[in-house]
Parts: structure tokens; C-alpha cells; sequence
């Protein structure tokens, strides 16, 4: 059972926390005016395939627990009209369950880590987008507790059912998250360690042996040595925990070649991050939240990181702008072709990962050019050769 220990009072967080309920806390579109998008990566040569699995993981203690997970993947079967419910609803369109398309395999894998009391559907939206340029996305549901003991399960919303709150009762829970691992950093990291960290280098396992089996739809369809990691908010911290960032080296997962974080904040690992061992790429929004500050400045994971480091702050963007929020109530698919915000996104990330999975010259060329999506944007390739576009305002 973990109980709070006493610790240094901290103001302001990491957006870690609450990926609360995406459109329900801010409305859609309600960032200000757009900026037209300048560029745009290839079209996605294939279908979205989307499944639903659980996969039975063995724990370090002897047990077993099952993990929903979702995963996307270039599918066979035409798409058709779908809609993701978590605390909204978002449409848009997915071969579900299709066999895989395997004319491109292998492929690389993305591993996505929601935020605080989200689910694996969180950001769908980029996911999507990934998996229809030739990558598998797995993005499972972590297992997210209310105060004060941190035990009860509880979430807006879960790709494999459980216990869902209220919104009201799950932003009161989120709440008291953030003050509670504010307050005492040895929790943080606590909790990360059980009901994280761990969970991924299990369902990573797992996708290793699904890779390996001939009865298994993603048989053969993984490069398992061209695999990154991706989070938003919590998951942010989550993916930092797995490149070297914790003050624990055995957390780990050398499996991951490369970090993509929405919105994501140092502390708890502000005094470790120069452990982090691969290229990163730091998204945030120049209008995040005041409780993102001063704890999580802006730039703080990318000046502690080492490079490659990119930091891109997107203009008229808050901290949910990372998640399905960012479409409003267009479909996916088509604002991440089309709205500036959710195509510089989805166009950034994906590229980095070209840049840095895949070894493509050519993206590494597009991550090194700024976008007018982009309030400012900075990059370090090699050490000592920093460039920047634009001005950061300040938190």
C-alpha cells in the first residue's frame, strides 16, 4: 500500500497530471487563431487497421495482470466511420480488427503513453497518423488510482473498460494528484514505478512475443530494432523514466532508439536527465497552464537532455492541444491533414521518428526547417551547433 510521506512543498507540477478530460476542460478551438500550415510530410499510404488487445503480463511479484491495449497498424481492409469514446467523443474511420498489411513489414513500432487518468485512446489522432506511414502504435491503458492511498482504479475512460468516474469526481482525483506529488517527489516516483514504468517494459515484452508468434495478427510486423516511445503529460514523464532520465538506471528499456513528449515536465528527473542516451523531442504549447510553472519551464527537459534534443512550442496551443482534443469535432484523420495545430503535430513527430527510427536523411532536413505552426522552435543536433526560430514567451 503506498502512503504520503512527508516532503519539500512543490508549486507547480508537470503537466503530467490530469490529461483531464480533454475537450470537457477546455473547449475545442478555443486557443485563438490558426496559423496556415507550411508544409505537409506524404500521404499516408495505407489503411488504419485498430484492434483492441489485452495482453497478459507477468509482474516482477509472481502475478499476472492483464493490459488492455490499443494498437493501430497498416491494414488490409477498407476503413470505416468509428468513434473513440473516452470523456468525448471523437470520430473518425478505422479497418477494426482487419488483418495486418504486411507489405511493409516490418515495421516500426511507437510505443504511446497517456496522460494521468486518460486511456490509450487519448491521442489518437497522431497515433492514426502514424500507423498509415508504415508504423505499428501500441498505446495501453495504465492503471491510474485515487488519492489518498493510491489503490482504487479509477479514469475519464478506458480502452478495455473499468472503473470510469464522473467527470467531476475524476477532475477532484486529478486535483489532488497534483497536489499530492507536488508536495513529495519520493511519491512521484513511487507511483511512477508501480503503476508505470514497469508496465511498459511488460507490454513490450509482451509485443516481442506476439512479433514471434505465427498465430498472432502482428506476427512479423514489428523492426524491433526501430522502436521509440511517445507520452503526453504523465506519459511524458513515463517515456523520460524509460531513456535514462530516472535516478534508477535499471528503469531503463534500451529497446527504445528514440522520445517524442507532448507537454511534459522535468520534475521529478530535472536533476538526472542528462542520463537520457537518445534523440528527444520536446513538444509544449505556448499557452500550457500556470500550474505548469515555474517547476516546468518550458525548456527545461530539452536544456538538461543531451542532444539531439529538438523543443517545439506551438502557437495558440494549451496542454490538451496534444491529445484528440486539438480536432474538435472535425474527424481525425482529416485535422491531422489539415488543422495547422494537429498537422504540425502529427507532421513533426513523425518525421522525428523517420529522422532517428528509420535513418531518413530527408527527415532529419524537415525537423531542421521551423514551422509557422510554431511560436518558436529550437534544435541541437550535435553539441554546441544550437539554432532557434521565433521568440519563447514567457511562463
Amino acid at each position: 500500500m503506498m502512503r504520503r510521506s512527508s516532503g519539500q512543498s512543490r508549486t507547480a507540477l508537470f503537466a503530467a497530471l490530469c490529461l483531464l478530460s480533454a475537450c470537457l476542460v477546455f473547449p475545442p478551438g478555443g486557443c485563438g487563431s490558426r496559423p496556415e500550415a507550411q508544409k505537409g510530410a506524404r500521404r499516408g499510404e495505407y489503411a488504419v487497421g485498430l484492434r483492441v488487445v489485452k495482453f497478459a503480463c507477468s509482474c516482477p511479484d509472481g502475478g499476472v495482470e492483464n493490459v488492455a491495449a490499443a494498437v493501430w497498424y497498416p491494414a488490409t481492409d477498407k476503413p470505416e466511420p468509428y468513434t473513440y469514446r473516452t470523456a468525448g467523443e471523437y470520430r473518425s474511420r478505422v479497418a477494426l480488427d482487419s488483418p495486418l498489411d504486411a507489405t511493409g513489414a516490418p515495421y516500426p513500432l511507437v510505443f504511446f503513453a497517456h496522460g494521468a487518468y486518460g486511456c490509450g485512446y487519448d491521442s489518437a489522432f497522431f497515433c492514426e497518423y502514424l500507423a498509415a506511414r508504415g508504423y505499428v502504435v501500441v498505446a495501453p491503458d495504465f492503471v491510474d488510482t485515487r488519492p489518498p492511498l493510491y489503490e482504487e482504479q479509477i479514469a475519464f475512460g478506458r480502452v478495455g473498460g473499468g472503473n470510469t468516474g464522473s467527470v467531476k469526481e475524476v477532475l477532484a482525483v486529478a486535483r489532488r494528484f497534483v497536489e499530492d506529488m507536488n508536495a513529495d517527489r519520493s511519491l512521484l516516483l513511487s507511483y511512477l514505478a508501480e503503476h508505470r514504468l514497469n508496465h511498459v517494459s511488460l507490454v513490450m515484452d509482451r509485443l516481442a512475443e506476439e512479433n514471434a508468434s505465427p498465430r498472432s495478427f502482428l506476427y512479423g510486423a514489428i523492426d524491433e530494432g526501430k522502436m521509440g516511445i511517445c507520452g503526453h503529460s504523465l506519459g511524458g514523464l513515463t517515456s523520460l523514466g524509460k531513456i535514462g532520465a530516472h535516478p534508477d538506471g535499471s528503469m531503463r528499456d534500451e529497446r527504445f532508439k528514440a522520445a517524442l513528449l507532448f507537454s511534459a515536465s522535468a520534475y521529478p528527473f530535472e536533476g538526472s536527465l542528462s542520463g537520457v542516451r537518445v534523440p528527444l523531442m520536446l513538444m509544449v504549447g505556448d499557452n500550457d497552464p500556470a500550474f505548469l510553472h515555474p517547476e516546468l519551464p518550458r525548456r527545461a527537459v530539452f536544456d538538461g537532455a543531451p542532444p539531439p534534443r529538438y523543443l517545439a512550442v506551438v502557437r495558440n496551443a494549451d496542454h490538451f492541444s496534444f491529445s484528440n482534443q486539438v480536432c474538435g469535432k472535425t474527424r481525425l484523420y482529416i485535422a491531422a491533414e489539415n488543422d495547422p495545430q494537429a498537422n504540425a503535430i502529427c507532421r513533426y513527430g513523425y518525421e522525428f521518428m523517420q529522422a532517428y527510427l528509420r535513418g531518413s536523411s530527408s527527415a532529419l532536413e524537415e525537423i531542421e526547417e521551423p514551422d509557422e505552426a510554431f511560436a518558436y522552435y529550437a534544435w541541437e543536433v550535435r553539441s554546441g551547433e544550437k539554432r532557434e526560430y521565433g521568440q519563447e514567451s514567457s511562463p
